[in-house]
């Protein structure tokens, strides 16, 4: 019998899991694809990045979450981390391009409008949007850029491309979203999802128990978890993790802390506890980290 079980893939093993080829890639933050017009393996993929797909020419189908979606020329579809993505299938005439951005670089990118892209896919299950040019001009600038020969700054030139390209998105998703709530049927675990999010963001330090976040919104711990899977097919520890790394990066790469500082930041016991957590899920020290970023690595 096929095992028919989803693979996860991050961005640096897509090339590897799913056979597509990969254009471009940028440490485990960004990867590109300029033309795909059918995807090589009919194996289930479950997202540890985010996906913009759009359609250039043709129509592609796929399942997220065994739903079934399609694509015609002229639009983008989103599909975040966390989902499982199988069963392609591309017309005749299909053209399409990828952007696979790690769910990291896309907090970064849009700090105060990051309530604003989790409202939009989480909260209303926006699926896809109508592509306007100014998308396909910012593609094709960065694949340009990547072309280029490397400059001291060309990977955070690159960055700041894909941060514009996600805040010209926001500006979008405001208009698709200036609808009453009501309309778009809210439900209580909607709603429960987006207190949950909102409150995470506020939190300092954010690494907390799941019982200290379902205390706070008065549900239990096992509610929460099943609404937060229900809503992102991520759990409320997953989500808990993903902005406690994004803190991690972001004070790590400051000058103005010390490692220690860091640490007692952001809530960790002692400085010993916040090394093997680093080292866990960066895979190298705190000081290791903070030389990499520094350095533009």
């Amino acid at each position: 019998m096929e095992n028919n079980t989803a693979i996860e893939v991050d961005i640096l093993k897509l090339q590897e899991k799913s056979g597509l080829k990969l254009d471009c890639v940028i440490d485990d933050d960004l990867a590109l694809i300029e033309s795909v017009s059918s995807v090589p393996t009919t194996k289930p993929l479950k997202m540890q990045m985010n996906l913009i797909l759009f359609c250039i020419k043709g129509s592609v189908r796929f399942e997220v979450n065994s739903v079934v979606e399609q694509i015609s020329a002229g639009e983008v579809s989103f599909i975040l981390t966390g989902n499982d993505l199988r069963n392609w299938a591309f017309s005749a005439d299909a053209e399409c391009r990828m952007i696979f951005i790690s769910d990291r670089l896309v907090r970064a990118s849009l700090n105060a409008n990051l309530d604003l892209w989790n409202r939009a896919f989480y909260i209303h299950d926006l699926r896809k949007l109508p592509m306007e040019a100014w998308f396909e001009n910012y593609f094709m600038f960065i694949r340009q850029k990547l072309d280029e020969p490397p400059t001291p700054h060309k990977k955070q030139v690159l960055l700041a491309l894909v941060q514009a390209v996600l805040l010209d998105f926001c500006d979008h998703l405001e208009e698709e979203l200036d609808v009453p709530v009501s309309e778009k049927g809210i439900t209580q675990g909607n709603l429960l999802f987006q207190r949950f999010l909102a409150l995470l963001e506020k939190t300092e330090p954010k690494r907390q128990t799941v019982e200290y976040y379902s205390g706070e919104l008065c549900v239990s711990p096992k509610y929460l978890s099943m609404v937060c899977k229900m809503m992102s097919q991520k759990t409320t520890s997953d989500w808990i993790r993903s902005y406690v790394d994004a803190d991690i990066r972001m004070l790590l790469h400051r000058a103005d802390m010390s490692i220690k500082e860091v640490a007692e930041k952001l809530g960790f016991e002692n400085i010993s506890f916040f090394g093997k957590y680093v080292r866990a899920r960066f895979g190298c020290s705190p000081r290791k980290f903070r030389q990499r970023m520094q350095s533009g690595e």
